[in-house]
């Protein structure tokens, strides 16, 4: 079953969201490092502070590591843009747009406690925005691919964690449509719906880095 019109807008504005997002978090890290190599060229910190304050900062990782992480993520969400502006004949225009707000970076509210705290302050109160995401545990139906007959409900969930001991905030899309937002999404699908169709989650910790899982469901 082919996606509506509609449902290919409402997909491409959550690609968008993701991936302003990923952006969003290419800043900070590049502000983070800039700000921290400043102490130490400044010689407001020592080397043994400036190694401490980088470990802390980025979890034990480089920002390369990061940044090779959310590029990865960018270009596989710009794939899928392309891929619906092939298969729905978006205007040419309208995808520009999508694209220049997803790359508008989002200004972050911890410059407020950067200020008031400080950069050493922050990063060892952990107050730096720089943080791992949420990760999938584990995920049910544990079939990536399962089946459903018409007046059949299937229940989808998955266990996640946050390493920074945040609440994990869920969101649930049906073929790019945001249908729920508790832990635990059932679907009931009728004769109409016979087909194939995508349920996809996301995770989000406090501070909106986020993974995310889907399943290739087939009515039948």
């Amino acid at each position: 079953m082919k996606r509506k019109r509609g449902d290919y807008k409402e997909r491409l504005q959550l690609l968008q969201r993701y991936i302003r997002l990923c952006e969003n978090y290419k800043e900070t890290v590049k502000r983070t490092h800039d700000d921290i190599l400043g102490m130490l060229l400044d010689e407001e910190i020592t080397y043994y502070e400036y190694e401490r304050m980088m470990n802390h900062a980025f979890k034990g990782k480089k920002p390369e590591e990061w940044n090779r992480y959310y590029d990865e993520l960018i270009s596989r969400y710009k794939k899928e843009v392309r891929e619906i502006r092939l298969n729905q004949g978006l205007d040419i225009a309208a995808l520009a747009l999508v694209f220049l707000i997803a790359l508008v970076p989002a200004y972050w509210a911890t410059t407020n406690n950067l200020q008031t705290t400080g950069l050493k302050g922050a990063i060892i109160n952990n107050d730096f925005p720089v943080n791992e995401p949420p990760k999938i545990k584990s995920y049910k139906p544990e079939m990536p691919n399962p089946t459903i007959r018409p007046g059949q409900t299937a229940a989808f969930s998955v266990e996640a964690e946050d390493p920074e001991g945040g609440n994990i905030n869920y969101e649930w899309y049906l073929d790019g449509r945001l249908e729920s937002k508790e832990k635990i999404f059932t679907y009931s699908p009728t004769r109409e719906d016979l087909g194939y169709h995508t349920a996809e989650v996301m995770v989000f910790d406090p501070e909106e880095q986020f993974d995310h899982f889907s399943w290739d469901v087939q009515v039948k």
